[in-house]
């Protein structure tokens, strides 16, 4: 069962976006948009439950990133903590009794790691980010994008790298290396369930911007192509917006590598 939670946005913040420094959809848009949309309505996932897992999520922040609480056999792994996530994120562990034991970031953007520190610091968990990410964790502006929101400095406990092997309770979440929005950029997947977070890789629709200082628009295409080899029943759960699957995208996503 899926529950759903409504989040309103008017045109006028919607066209702000685009002019933020930190917003991650590319400018291209194929089917829709995860922000922008032509009703000034977007829905976003809540609650979805797979038999090995559950995935909460919590949209958070000016840009909505979308925080994930992954839960599986009582245990908890956030992923992508937003700006001012904690509380929601808090309340909820505590409501579900639930152990936090880690927390996986995709890449290092500031929208997606502004929420760690005081996760770090009230349940001193371990931080799992791609090596080629972590300088920019430990030192937020060290990828030249501009320090647009509040960010203090982490320190990764794990560096992933790809094929690397992570668990949650019960689940196994394989770590795929999609470069192109940033260097370090990956997605985790679980193949007993298909079903993958895509950080700011791939959204509804589009991809990641790669018009940072670090982004790479070729490798960016090869990791689309790397992620359109997944099972079409795949869902997708990005960085910014509604869920997707594999094969809802992959007729665009193999026009890209066709360019």
């Amino acid at each position: 069962m899926i529950k759903y939670a409504t989040i309103v946005l008017s045109f006028a913040l919607v066209a702000q976006l685009d002019r933020v420094s930190g917003y991650e959809p590319e400018g291209q848009r194929f089917e829709s948009s995860p922000v922008r949309c032509e009703a000034s309505r977007c829905d976003f996932l809540r609650i979805e439950r797979h038999p090995l897992f559950l995935i909460e999520c919590f949209p958070s922040g000016p840009l909505a990133n979308n925080t994930y609480v992954l839960v599986s056999a009582g245990e908890a792994v956030v992923i992508d903590p937003g700006p001012s996530c904690e509380k929601e994120v808090c309340s909820f562990l505590s409501e579900e009794l639930l152990s936090l034991k880690a927390i996986w970031i995709t890449h290092s953007h500031l929208d997606h790691f502004a929420g760690c520190k005081k996760l770090v610091d009230t349940f001193h968990v371990p931080v799992a980010i791609s090596a080629l990410d972590a300088p920019n964790l430990e030192q937020p502006g060290k990828d030249k994008i501009d320090l647009w929101i509040k960010c203090e400095a982490v320190t990764p406990t794990f560096l992933l790298r790809d094929k690397d092997s992570l668990s949650c309770g019960e689940s196994i979440w394989t770590v795929i290396h999609t470069p192109g929005h940033s260097p370090g950029s990956c997605c985790f997947y679980n193949a007993e369930e298909n079903a993958l977070f895509s950080g700011d890789t791939l959204f509804r629709g589009t991809y990641g911007r790669c018009d940072f200082p670090f982004s790479d628009s070729h490798l960016m295409a090869e990791s689309l192509h790397k992620l359109s080899l997944l099972p079409e029943e795949t869902v997708v759960y990005p960085g910014h917006g509604p869920s997707t699957t594999i094969g809802r995208e992959k007729s665009w996503m193999i026009k890209i590598q066709e360019k």
